[in-house]
C-alpha cells in the first residue's frame, strides 16, 4: 500500500495533503478497533453481534492499511526534506533520530497497551493508539505554515514513459561539447534537452535515478524476511522456554520483541554519535551502501544466534528435569528451563541490523531519487517490507511441505530442527548479500544537485504532455 501512497503524493495531492488525509484514515479505523470490543450493552444499545464486530475489526484494519499507505511513504521524506538545508549530515542524523522515534512508539505499543488490554480491557487497550495518533495529527498539522511543501507534479508515470521510450529507443547522440565526455553515452541520454530530446537532464537524471536506486530496494526484502522471524520462529522459542521471573510472575512471550525495540533505542545513539565519527575519524568513512551491507551480515548473524540458541533449547528440554509445562494465553506448552531472556542477543542483533540497513536504505533512497519521486521510490522502499514478511510465510511453507519426514519447521518446534531452518536463512542471506554487493560494486552514487530542481504543477504539465506524445514521435 505504501507504493500507492508515494506515487499519489508524488502525482496529485503533495506530501503534506497526502500525510493529513491519510491520518483522517488512521484514525477512523482506530476508533473502528475499540468498537469492535466494545460491549455496547453497557451504553443501553442493543449489543453487536460477532458477525458485526469482526465487520468493525477487518474494515478498521483496510482503514489503518490505507492510512499506512499515505503516511509510511511520505513522512520519512517529509521530515528530511524540512532540513536538507542544513546538509547531508542533517539529513542523516534525521533518519536515524526519525527511527528512533518509531522505536519508541513501537516499544509503547509492545508492552502498555498489551497490558492494559489483558489487565483491564482491550477497549481501552485499543483507545491508546487512536490517542497517540490524533495528538500526533494534531501537532503536526499546527505547524502547517511553517512547512516547506513540494507541490504535486501531475502523473510521474506518465513522464517516466516518456523519458524512457525516447530515451530507449534511440542510439547513443552526437556528443554536446558543453557536457563532459561521455554524457551522450549515459542511459536515456537522447530524452535530455541538451542532447535534443524533450525534457530537462536533471528529470531525466531523476528517472534514471529511480531506476538505479529499485534493485536496492528489492534486494532488501531478504532482510525484511530475517525481521519477520521475530514474530514467528523466534516468538515460537519464546513460547517454549522459562517466561517466569519467579513463582508468580510470567513474562508474556510476545513482550520479547520489546528487546529489539529497546535495543534499537539505546544503539542509535552510540552508532549516530560514536561509530559513524570514528570511521569519519579514521579517514574510512562508511558509505550508505556499505551500512546497508554490515546490516545485511548482522541479520544473518542473528539467525545464526537464533539456531544456537535452539541446540542448546532442545538440549536442556530433553535432559532430566530441564523442562516444566507452562500455560499462555490459554495455550499449554511443553517448555525447556532455558530463560527466555536468552534470545535476548538474537533480538538485539536484528535491531542492530536494523540501525545500519533499514535506517540508511530509507535515506539512501530518498537522497538518491528526484523530489519529484522520493514518495514513489520511499513506498517501493516499504512495499519491501511486506513483500519480506509474505516471502518468510512462503520460506516457513515450503521448508514445512519439504521436511515433512525429519521437519524442521512445524506448529510443534520441540519435534522439529528449527536450529536447520535458522541456518538456511542465514545462507540464503549471505547469498543475498553477496548479490547486494555486486549491484553495489557497479553503482555510482549520484550527486543529488543534478536533479533536485523543483517545478511547479503547470512547469510539469508541460513535461507530462510532452511524455504522452513521447512514444508518437520517437523515429529510431
Amino acid at each position: 500500500m505504501p507504493l500507492f501512497g508515494g506515487f499519489v503524493a508524488d502525482s496529485y495531492l503533495g506530501r503534506y495533503r497526502t500525510i493529513f488525509i491519510c491520518g483522517i484514515l488512521y484514525i477512523a479505523g482506530l476508533l473502528l478497533l475499540p468498537a469492535s470490543a466494545l460491549d455496547f450493552s453497557t451504553w443501553g444499545w442493543t449489543p453487536a453481534s460477532i458477525t458485526q464486530r469482526r465487520a468493525f475489526f477487518a474494515s478498521g484494519l483496510v482503514l489503518i492499511s490505507l492510512g499506512a499507505a499515505g503516511v509510511k511513504s511520505n513522512i520519512g521524506p517529509f521530515g528530511a526534506e524540512q532540513i536538507e538545508a542544513r546538509g547531508r549530515g542533517a539529513e542523516q542524523s534525521f533518519f536515524n533520530w526519525f527511527y528512533w522515534m518509531t522505536n519508541v512508539g513501537a516499544l509503547l505499543g509492545l508492552t502498555l497497551v498489551p497490558y492494559v488490554q489483558q489487565q483491564i480491557s482491550f477497549v481501552w487497550g485499543f483507545f491508546i493508539p487512536n490517542l497517540a495518533w490524533t495528538l500526533g495529527l494534531l501537532i503536526f498539522v499546527s505547524a502547517q505554515y511553517n512547512y516547506k511543501k513540494t507541490p504535486p507534479t501531475g502523473s510521474i508515470l506518465t513522464i517516466a514513459y516518456g523519458i524512457f521510450r525516447q530515451g530507449a529507443c534511440k542510439t547513443s547522440p552526437e556528443p554536446n561539447p558543453n557536457l563532459l565526455e561521455g554524457s551522450e553515452r549515459k542511459f536515456l541520454a537522447r530524452s535530455k534537452k541538451s542532447f535534443g530530446g524533450r525534457f530537462e537532464d536533471h528529470l531525466v537524471d531523476g528517472v534514471s535515478g529511480v531506476l538505479k536506486v529499485a534493485p536496492f530496494c528489492l534486494l532488501m526484502i531478504m532482510f525484511w524476511t530475517i525481521n519477520a522471524q521475530m514474530l514467528n520462529s523466534f516468538f515460537a522459542q519464546a513460547e517454549r522456554m522459562d517466561v517466569r521471573l519467579d513463582g508468580s510472575v510470567k513474562v508474556p512471550a510476545a513482550a520479547i520483541n520489546a528487546f529489539n525495540c529497546i535495543g534499537i533505542i539505546l544503539l542509535i545513539p552510540v552508532v549516530d554519535k560514536v561509530i559513524y565519527p570514528f570511521f569519519e575519524r579514521i579517514g574510512h568513512p562508511l558509505s550508505q551502501l556499505k551500512k546497508i551491507g554490515i546490516g545485511l551480515v548482522l541479520s544473518a548473524v542473528g539467525v545464526v544466534v537464533a539456531g544456537i540458541v535452539e541446540i542448546y533449547r532442545k538440549k536442556i528440554l530433553h535432559s532430566p528435569g530441564g523442562s516444566h509445562t507452562q500455560v499462555l494465553a490459554g495455550q499449554t506448552f511443553t517448555a525447556s528451563n532455558m530463560s527466555v531472556f536468552l534470545l535476548v542477543p538474537q533480538y538485539v542483533l536484528i535491531g542492530l541490523s536494523e540501525i545500519f540497513a533499514a535506517i540508511t536504505a530509507m535515506d539512501f533512497v530518498y537522497n538518491q531519487t528526484h523530489v519529484t519521486m522520493q514518495g514513489s521510490i520511499t513506498g517501493l522502499y516499504h512495499a519491501s517490507i511486506g513483500l519480506g514478511n509474505w516471502l518468510s510465510s512462503a520460506i516457513l511453507s515450503i521448508v514445512e511441505e519439504i521436511t515433512k519426514q525429519e521437519p524442521w519447521w512445524s506448529s510443534e518446534i520441540n519435534e522439529a530442527k528449527m536450529e536447520n531452518l535458522m541456518f538456511l536463512l542465514a545462507g540464503l542471506v549471505l547469498i543475498n548479500t553477496l548479490v547486494f554487493c555486486v549491484v553495489a560494486y557497479f553503482y555510482t552514487y549520484q550527486d543529488p544537485s543534478n536533479f533536485q530542481a523543483r517545478h511547479t504543477p503547470k512547469d510539469m504539465e508541460v513535461y507530462e504532455n510532452e511524455g504522452a506524445k513521447a512514444g508518437e514521435d520517437v523515429q529510431d
